[in-house]
């Protein structure tokens, strides 16, 4: 079970977030509470947090400097942002520090708990890569042995659908970065050639066309919920530059990123039941 702390300088916030947490249903403990980043800092070298719930504007330590801290000497832990600013400045430092999600106020129940789920997968990805780091060579070499044997056999290779989730999952929650398949083989211990093969043959997509599914599900989301301009939007979701992310978002969906964000401005306000 993986302990949560809160941070907000506003009491009221800090037990709405409690309330909203459906803490049994996500297998979390909610263990603390701090009104600012330097009570935050203070209680994480006290006790033991695997996620961290943090607003932006706050006294003493305001969230950029406090995730600047926490990254810095707690970088195990999964930073989760709630602001109600829609600054980009905010959403950079988020994204530098690599929070798992950067949610609005007032935030929504299934916006939280979602963001929180990824907290815990990647909290999950992250042991499952340690255990797998800690096997002897002896052991990788059985390992691989049984999985090949498993092959010759048409067995369900568990182990390999296990590697795969953690991978989709660590991709999900660090699409915004500048990723690549070898990186991501040599992280998880596989040769770069089988792992591209294992990875298209359990997924279905290659790995660069998971990874821009990835991007432009966010990009999606941003430009329905956000007013964050192109530059912005492409920065946060893993592209070079506006012109490439406008060129890949025209190829996939028909349209420009404008002329997506208008067109689903109209969806939603024709949704709105009149008076």
């Amino acid at each position: 079970m993986y302990r949560v702390l809160i941070v907000d300088d506003e009491p009221e916030i800090r037990l709405g977030l409690r309330l909203k947490i459906d803490a049994e249903q996500l297998s979390l403990e909610l263990a603390g509470e701090a009104g600012n980043g330097i009570e935050a800092l203070k209680l994480l070298e006290e006790k033991s947090f695997d996620i961290v719930l943090t607003d932006m504007s706050m006294p003493a330590m305001d969230g950029v400097r406090f995730m600047e801290a926490c990254r810095s000497r707690y970088p195990e832990a999964r930073l989760i942002v709630i602001t109600g600013y829609e600054d980009f400045q905010y959403a950079r430092a988020a994204l530098r520090h690599q929070a798992i999600d950067y949610l609005l106020k007032p935030v929504a129940r299934d916006e939280l708990a979602a963001a929180l789920r990824r907290a815990a997968s990647e909290l999950d990805a992250r042991k499952a890569m340690l255990d797998t780091r800690t096997l002897t060579q002896q052991e990788l070499v059985q390992l691989y042995a049984g999985q090949a044997a498993r092959q010759r056999n048409n067995e369900p290779e568990d182990g390999e659908l296990s590697l795969i989730e953690a991978v989709r999952r660590y991709i999900d929650d660090n699409y915004m970065s500048d990723l690549n398949l070898t990186e991501i083989a040599e992280r998880f211990n596989y040769n770069p050639s089988y792992f591209s093969e294992m990875f298209k043959n359990k997924v279905g997509r290659t790995f660069i066309q998971y990874l821009t599914d990835a991007r432009m599900a966010q990009a999606v989301r941003l430009l329905e919920g956000t007013q964050l301009n192109l530059w912005d939007i492409a920065e946060l979701t893993g592209f070079s530059n506006a012109s490439y992310f406008s060129s890949k978002f025209k190829k996939r969906f028909g349209m420009t990123p404008s002329d997506y964000r208008q067109k689903a401005s109209g969806k939603f306000d024709n949704e709105v039941p009149k008076k």
